[in-house]
């Protein structure tokens, strides 16, 4: 036990054997599951065990107080929504507002404060049952009829409440310990009356719909609180008018989802307005037992189903009515059937989405209802043809949901080494930087700007507290490129989290200025620079210590028609000595060029623009070597024709380089290509290598070898690599008889973005900055992971977590030996977690 002890930082003591050839080991007291956890991941460093996971203390999910919840069988049972799993991320946010289009409210016990104020569009009294047209009172006087009031031979109707009981589903006050429980409790209700006696006319609900999305309608004062839902319970036979559809495309622009009944006929939804009208969410009703409802429309016009009840099977959907047969009497709660009663669930599914990213589209509502559907009781029904996507599920969509519109970084851990790389795409550009095997309380990020140059070069810094449990405390020092401090930011970072920090926004630093940064931290930390350099942008990784030599293997000078060139950026690390660097410039043949000498001052970043070195002829291709009297961290970054792009340089080398995102005319017309280029650092010895590429699966495609003079850069184009087909996706293992550094260098249709190459893997990575359709859609993230075992599979798992250290979704995979995984995070639709 000392031994593990050691391993996991801890005190630890043997509990007992488990069923299964596992153990139970004890800490020396109860701590927080993060922290447990934290401990695993020590224990799994280990060789000598399997796996280590916290002993979790399981609880039941949240369940309601109220007393009526335990018929509510919609929201728990086996074809319920799985509304108890969906609470404990979210009960919903009162920012979030969802109208109800319907015959108003009652003044009912259990919708007390859940509202926001409304409006009454019935002009026609008749209609309105109120005495009189239009007024800001939404409440429901009742909407009965008399025999023959509605059409000839109409029958006598008592009132529905219908409004009431809708607007109860969506979001009764809940855990009260009154009547049921509503499906987002938190977020607010806004009653807007366009149903009375007989019905609504569409010129008054189309009227409501665009004053429900905060949209100006004649007559009637502003909607203060715009929605950001509209349930439509409501509907009749024909096509979807030029009025309505218009009304909807406006609700639409304003960024609402439209949800919407079938309808009741068991007919197909087609024929019934407004579900086929364009863009509307239309839900189906099912039964207990998880079939489409007897009574339920059906067909393609579809998205989703939801419990809608049917009383030849089950008791309904119970929720908020009134026992008045004509005008209010008394609160009371009774089930309801109908496509009505369904779509109300899909609302305050969407408003408890809405809760965790208010950013969500109506497009990406849609598709994550969709995408994380459970499926049906029935066969008939599993199929996108008859009854939608599936059932809605509130847990998995409310988790899917929390990765949209998303920014933060990642954590990788897997049961063999891998090596990680990531691939943001900033806009149209496209960067790339590697994952990190562990942290360190101080990181070097050399190259910086805030509107430098004509003001057109620009940074981000990001910085990831790799903290399971404990907040980093961290300090920003901002160093001139002579070494002078500008200034120092301090900040929090919560654990797992990642922080961004846009220079233009950081205001003790002047316009113009040029430097790097040092971070430091209470708690371990990783940090990427990403400099955006005229529209260009770019990654690098920041350094966590220097040394007294760099390898910089792929620059240029006028080369290739004069469209690549170079420059590469040296930061003296020391904090108080000056550091006298030699610059020697080795060719594509390892024939020295030439020598500069220089000297950075301490702490200072000092940038070399090859096509202003005199002693390079035009036309050079080649690397460097930096020696330097005291620790340096240096950063290339080539001009490819009108691409820039970034990578770090190394320290050292190795025998053995991974390079693990690479393509060979794949992807979009075979317009995702890679070169990679290998420099042998050896100051006298050829080195002898064998490159061996391996496609997506694992599968060893080709091997190639070659030899590298000493000190010597060559590049490798893959679409002249014979021996790989076209639309070729992998990694390359490339071994050496002397030690080398590569780079990778992926072409990403009309965008280059470059990342070094790994001597070594582990078990554990980090990635602080990714993006999915963050900064309004244009921000988004590849994440690429190589197995480099060669014979045993990696059990992976991706920990996604935002930018306050949130766990927002995990993936697990499995991966062959040498195999590589993309994930194209715009393309997760779905989380484990």
């Amino acid at each position: 036990m000392d031994a593990l002890s050691q391993s996991a930082g801890e005190t630890l003591s043997y509990f007992r054997q488990m069923s299964g050839s596992a153990h139970v080991i004890s800490l020396r007291e109860r701590q927080p599951y993060d922290r447990v956890l934290a401990v695993a991941e020590k224990l799994m460093e280990r060789a000598d065990i399997e796996y280590a996971e916290p002993d979790r203390i399981f609880e039941h999910t949240l369940v309601p107080n109220d007393p009526l919840y335990s018929q509510q069988w919609h929201y728990f049972g086996t074809y319920g929504i799985n509304l108890p799993t969906a609470w404990e991320i979210t009960t919903g946010s009162s920012s979030v507002v969802v109208a109800v289009l319907d015959t108003g409210i009652t003044n009912h016990v259990d919708l007390s404060g859940k509202t926001v104020s409304g409006y009454d569009f019935i002009a026609d009294s008749f209609v309105a049952n109120d005495g009189g047209g239009r007024d800001s009172n939404p409440s429901d006087p009742g909407d009965w009829t008399l025999s023959g009031q509605c059409y000839p031979g109409s029958p006598a109707r008592n009132s529905s409440w219908h409004g009431t009981h809708v607007a109860g589903t969506i979001g009764a006050s809940t855990n009260n310990s009154t009547g049921v429980a509503g499906v987002s409790w938190g977020a607010k209700i806004l009653p807007v009356r366009v149903l009375g006696r007989c019905g609504g006319y569409t010129s008054d609900i189309v009227d409501g719909i665009r004053w429900s999305a905060g949209l100006p309608v004649s007559g009637v004062p502003v909607n203060t609180n715009p929605a950001k839902v509209l349930n439509l319970s409501l509907g009749g036979l024909g096509a979807c008018d030029a009025t309505t559809q218009s009304a909807i495309n406006d609700a639409l622009a304003a960024g609402l989802s439209v949800v919407v009944s079938a309808g009741n006929s068991n007919a197909d939804a087609a024929n019934f307005s407004p579900a086929n009208c364009n863009g509307v969410i239309t839900v189906g009703a099912t039964d207990e037992d998880g079939w489409l409802s007897t009574y339920s429309n059906y067909g393609p016009t579809l998205e989703i189903s939801a419990p809608g009840g049917d009383f030849t099977y089950d008791t309904g959907i119970l929720s908020t009515l009134n026992t008045g047969t004509t005008v209010p009497a008394a609160d009371t709660y009774v089930g309801y059937q109908g496509t009505s009663m369904a779509a109300p669930h899909v609302s305050g599914v969407i408003a408890l989405m809405l809760s965790v990213t208010p950013s969500l589209t109506p497009t990406q509502v849609l598709e994550i209802l969709q995408n994380t559907a459970k499926d049906f009781g029935e066969a008939w029904c599993n199929t996108t043809t008859n009854c939608g996507a599936g059932i809605v599920d509130a847990a998995a969509a409310v988790k899917t949901a929390q990765f949209y519109n998303w920014s933060g970084g990642a954590m990788i851990t897997s049961s063999q080494p891998v090596v990680a790389v990531a691939r943001p795409h900033v806009g149209t550009d496209v960067a790339s930087y590697n994952a990190f095997s562990s942290g360190s309380l101080t990181s070097y990020v050399p190259m910086l700007f805030k509107q430098s140059f004509d003001g057109t070069y620009n940074s981000a810094l990001y910085v990831q507290n790799v903290h399971p449990f404990s907040t980093a405390y961290v300090s920003i020092s901002y160093y001139t490129s002579s070494g002078t401090l500008t200034c120092t930011v301090t900040d929090t970072i919560a654990a797992r989290s990642s922080k961004g920090y846009w220079l233009p926004s950081v205001g003790c630093l002047p316009t113009g200025w040029v430097g790097g940064a040092v971070v430091t931290s209470t708690q371990n930390i990783v940090a990427v620079g990403r400099p955006h350099v005229g529209s260009e942008v770019m990654t690098y990784n920041g350094f966590a210590s220097g040394s007294t030599t760099s390898y910089l293997p792929m620059l240029f000078k006028n080369a290739f028609g004069g469209t690549y060139n170079a420059a590469f950026y040296i930061q003296n690390v020391h904090a108080s000595n000056t550091a006298n660097v030699n610059i020697k410039y080795y060719d594509e043949s390892g024939a020295l060029s030439c020598t500069v000498t220089d000297t950075v001052a301490p702490l200072a970043s000092k940038g070399y623009w090859l096509p202003s070195v005199g002693c390079l002829s035009s036309g050079w291709v080649g690397g460097v070597e930096v020696t330097s009297s005291q620790p340096i961290v240096t950063v290339a970054r080539p001009h490819i024709g009108s691409q820039v792009t970034t990578y770090n340089g190394f320290a050292s080398g190795s025998t053995t380089a991974y390079v693990p995102m690479l393509f060979k005319n794949a992807f979009s017309g075979g317009t995702y290509k890679a070169a990679f280029y290998v420099q042998n650092i050896h100051p006298s010895n050829n080195a002898s290598i064998t490159i061996q590429y391996y496609d997506s699966a694992g599968n060893l495609s080709c091997s190639a070898t070659d030899t590298i003079s000493s000190l010597a850069s060559k590049g490798y184009w893959l679409p002249g690599v014979g021996c790989l087909p076209d639309g070729w996706v992998g990694g390359v293992v490339i071994t050496s008889s002397q030690n080398i550094v590569a780079v990778g260098r992926p072409h990403i249709g009309a965008q280059v973005t470059t990342y070094p190459g790994f001597s070594a893997a582990s078990t554990t990575m980090y990635l602080p900055m990714l993006f999915k359709d963050a900064f309004g859609g244009s921000y988004d993230s590849a994440v690429y992971i190589q197995n480099t075992h060669i014979s045993n599979l990696a059990n992976v798992t991706v920990s996604f977590y935002n930018a306050n250290g949130v766990l927002s979704c995990t993936k697990t995979a499995t991966i062959a030996p040498r195999a590589t995984l993309g994930y194209w995070l715009p393309s997760i639709t779905t989380c484990n977690p």
